[in-house]
């Protein structure tokens, strides 16, 4: 087939997009397949004996292997509030200021205080009083802690 000078003119700009851009026509990407690379195989993997039974052997490849549990990390002890929370954490920071304060405190006094949210403090307060059982009172707003023989 031959082109015309006009449609020989029109394939060349192409080819030098092609070449100042980098990228290629659909007709060229087409005519092109990518590369998967496979994950190599671990030098660590083992064939499993041979069974003398064809029987057991069969049996023991249909049967999954046990998957071994997580190991779970140990947490450090740490010092802990008399209220049972770790010191350092955002409770153990709401619960001393809540020991500290003489005349009690608002949730906004704690927030500020331990740089937490209103609402992780007030999750907190609740934590203390309905799980862990402490008499925290509230009285128009104010959070205050009676001492008992526990704590």
């Amino acid at each position: 087939m031959r082109l015309s000078k006009p449609a020989a003119k029109r394939a060349e700009p192409e080819e030098s997009k092609k070449a100042t851009t980098g990228f290629l026509s659909q007709k060229e990407r087409e005519g092109k397949t990518m590369k998967i690379s496979k994950p190599a195989v671990k030098a660590t993997e083992v064939e499993e004996p041979k069974a003398k039974d064809p029987k057991k052997a069969a049996k023991a490849m249909l049967e999954p292997e046990p998957e071994p549990e997580p190991k779970k990390k140990a947490k450090a002890a740490g010092e802990q509030t008399p209220f049972g929370t770790r010191i350092g954490s955002s409770g153990g920071r709401i619960d001393l200021l809540l020991i500290q304060s003489k005349k009690g405190v608002t949730t906004q006094e704690l927030a500020e205080g331990t740089g937490c949210t209103v609402g992780r403090v007030l999750a907190h307060l609740r934590h203390l009083v309905h799980k862990k059982g402490l008499p925290i009172v509230a009285e128009d707003g104010v959070y205050t802690h009676t001492p008992s023989k526990k704590t």
